[in-house]
C-alpha cells in the first residue's frame, strides 16, 4: 500500500495572506462590531436613544428616534471639535471625526455632552458650544470610578461598597457575599476583581 499524500510547500506570499487573517489584523477592517445604545428617554410619542458610530475616518454620535426609525447626527461635530480645540489646546488638533472623547455621555435633553478628553473632564453645551473643563483626580487603588468621577465602587471582603469621592463617605451596597459567591469577583478567582 502506498501513500499518495502530496507535500504542501508554503512560501512568503502564503504566510502574508494568512497574516492578514489574524484577528488583530482583521479588527481594523471591522466597524461598529460593538455598539452600545444609550436611552435618552420618552417624550410623548418620541422614544430616543444615542450611540457612537464608527466611520471610515473616526466616529460620530448619532441620535435615533425609535418611534419612526429616523436617525441624525447628535450635534454639530465640527463645531464641538473647534470648541474643544479652543478650550484644551491639545498637541494634536481634534477633528469632527476624532473628538478624542472617552466615557462620553449625552444628556437626556440632548443639549449637553460630557466625557474625558486628554485626561480632563469636559462638559460641552451643544447650543452655544461653550466648554467647561475640570481636572480628573486619579482614583485610589482598588476603586472603580463612575463615568462622572463622583463615586467609586470597591470590594471589601466579598461585598461591594460605594464611595463618595468628595467626602470619602462609604455605603455598603451588598452584605450577603461569601466565598465563591462574591460580588465584583470572578468565581474561583480571588485575583480577578473590581480593581
Amino acid at each position: 500500500m502506498t501513500s499518495s499524500k502530496a507535500k504542501i510547500i508554503l512560501d512568503a506570499e502564503d504566510y502574508a495572506a494568512a497574516g492578514r487573517l489574524i484577528e488583530a489584523n482583521m479588527l481594523a477592517l471591522i466597524r461598529n462590531e460593538d455598539v452600545h445604545p444609550k436611552w435618552l428617554g420618552d417624550v410623548g410619542a418620541t422614544r430616543r436613544f444615542w450611540y457612537q458610530q464608527q466611520t471610515a475616518d473616526g466616529s460620530q454620535f448619532v441620535i435615533v428616534d425609535a418611534s419612526n426609525g429616523s436617525r441624525q447626527p447628535a450635534f454639530d461635530h465640527a463645531a464641538v471639535a473647534e470648541a474643544l480645540n479652543q478650550a484644551l489646546a491639545p498637541a494634536t488638533a481634534l477633528s469632527a471625526e476624532k473628538l478624542g472623547l472617552q466615557n462620553a455621555n449625552l444628556s437626556a435633553d440632548g443639549l449637553t455632552l460630557t466625557g474625558l478628553v486628554g485626561g480632563k473632564l469636559v462638559t460641552v453645551n451643544l447650543q452655544n458650544h461653550s466648554v467647561e473643563t475640570a481636572e480628573v483626580k486619579s482614583p485610589k487603588a482598588g476603586l472603580l470610578l463612575s463615568p462622572t468621577g463622583e463615586h467609586g465602587v470597591k470590594c471589601v471582603g466579598d461585598n461591594l461598597v460605594l464611595v463618595d469621592i468628595a467626602s470619602g463617605h462609604e455605603r455598603r451596597l451588598t452584605n450577603d457575599g461569601e466565598t465563591y459567591f462574591s460580588y465584583g469577583k470572578f468565581p474561583d478567582s480571588g485575583l480577578q476583581y473590581i480593581p
